[in-house]
């Protein structure tokens, strides 16, 4: 995205990058919020993002403004802040008009119960604006996971917060946008949000709207597996969020009401397969599951003999956990594995972050490293 210029082409305008003076190509922008989504994606290997954004001493950083054409602006000033390591989050629950209110009540109390686990704040908006709130609310916080009445969250269900890379949105789909709830966006896809032609009935509809600007930008979309949206509600033992919306309305209710005790129960054992982050949440293109088959690291100490079947599987002491300490990446454990790999042969997975750059760096030049991890990777793990 190369938006940029050094020198002033065909249809550039002046800005100020944090007191720097730069020019833009806007042949290809027609809003503000299109350049600062460009300008954002363009800050984001360095860890930056916009900040505040003012013409001739007025702020434009805010929803309105941000859908100003740039014809009409003469002189833009940026400054832009490191985002922050650790993100602010929201989970936000979209109610309709016409959803009864029994069944707001136990979708709150599911996502509650998420929004607690995973660190985020709860957030109820009504439908009726809900590209406006939203259009906001990512003005407010860096990560939403957008939900609506008739959805459940299970207790094992992940934090997809983590496991959506930053820079794409989350949705269950073919890739192709067919829904945006439930889903993850950031912060860096608030102009995705801002209001253009698509309306409904004088109103903007949230799902046209966001399905145009989608393709619009061209943001990336992480792809979510049916699990985190499953409408098969008869089987639900392998599904992490049940979509009850297509359910006649007389027996929707109960159903939801009949599932709900048994879904947040903690100690409830269900199948549902591990998922986990391959990269460091700025990277990665899909969410899927992976189960692979574990030999408990007791056993791989006590076999030492037995080295004829290890070499060439990869070792995976630092496979982020889901759990309070979600972001951690024991890196004790993986600096302790090392004289165990190296004995059998194994290759040792280091992630593609600070932690694994800098083991991958420090280890011996005869220990195999694994950076990726695909399907087809074969693995022993704690």
């Amino acid at each position: 995205m190369a938006y940029l210029m050094k020198e002033p082409q065909g249809n550039e305008m002046n800005i100020t990058m944090d007191g720097r003076a730069s020019t833009v190509d806007r042949q290809d922008l027609s809003t503000l919020a299109e350049l600062v989504y460009a300008l954002d994606y363009l800050l984001l290997k360095d860890e930056r993002r916009i900040s505040s954004i003012t013409s001739d001493g007025s702020d434009y950083f805010d929803s309105a403004s941000l859908n100003t054409h740039l014809d009409v602006l003469n002189k833009l000033e940026f400054v832009t802040a490191v985002i922050p390591h650790i993100a602010k989050r929201a989970v936000i629950h979209l109610q309709a008009e016409d959803v009864s209110s029994e069944i707001h009540e136990l979708g709150e109390s599911s996502f509650r119960m998420y929004a607690e686990r995973t660190n985020a704040d709860y957030v109820k908006i009504s439908a009726e604006n809900a590209v406006f709130q939203i259009a906001n609310l990512l003005l407010q916080y860096d990560r939403l996971f957008i939900l609506e009445s008739g959805l459940l969250i299970k207790i094992d269900c992940p934090d997809l917060f983590i496991l959506t890379p930053r820079d794409k949105v989350a949705l269950c789909s073919s890739g192709t946008a067919s829904d945006i709830i439930p889903g993850i966006f950031s912060r860096l896809h608030r102009s995705i949000f801002f209001e253009n032609a698509v309306t409904v009935s004088g109103k903007s509809d949230l799902r046209q709207l966001v399905k145009t600007n989608l393709n619009h930008f061209g943001v990336p979309i992480c792809v979510l597996p049916e699990t985190f949206n499953s409408p098969d509600w008869q089987h639900s033992e392998n599904a992490h969020i049940i979509n009850y919306q297509n359910i006649e309305d007389e027996n929707k209710l109960d159903l939801i009401k009949e599932a709900w005790p048994i879904f947040k129960e903690a100690k409830r054992s269900f199948k549902t397969a591990e998922y986990f982050l391959v990269n460091h949440p700025s990277g990665g293109d899909t969410l899927a599951p992976y189960v692979p088959q574990l030999t408990p690291l007791h056993y791989l100490i006590e076999d030492l003999e037995s080295k004829e079947s290890y070499p060439e599987l990869t070792f995976l002491p630092m496979i982020i956990n889901h759990g309070r300490k979600r972001n951690a990446v024991p890196i004790g454990d993986a600096v302790l594995s090392l004289p165990i790999v190296k004995e059998l042969g194994l290759r040792i997975y280091l992630p593609q972050d600070f932690a694994g750059d800098l083991l991958c760096y420090l280890i011996e030049d005869d220990i195999k490293v694994t950076r990726k991890l695909t399907s087809a990777t074969k693995v022993e793990a704690i």
